[in-house]
């Protein structure tokens, strides 16, 4: 269970970097997985979209 909340933190830390960096309509769920060597399955496994990741 720890490593589901590790990943859900590791996206969570990530797309906020992403979001100040770039602005948050610029970044995509693609670029977000792809920046965390994630597949966009897991992503959505865990946020179904980038506004439940704010």
């Amino acid at each position: 269970m720890s490593d589901e909340k590790d990943i859900k933190q590791k996206i969570l830390h990530t797309a906020e970097e992403m979001f100040q960096k770039f602005g948050y309509s610029k970044v995509t769920m693609e670029e977000i997985a792809s920046n965390l060597n994630i597949s966009k399955k897991t992503l959505y496994k865990h946020f179904a979209n980038k506004e439940h990741i704010l």
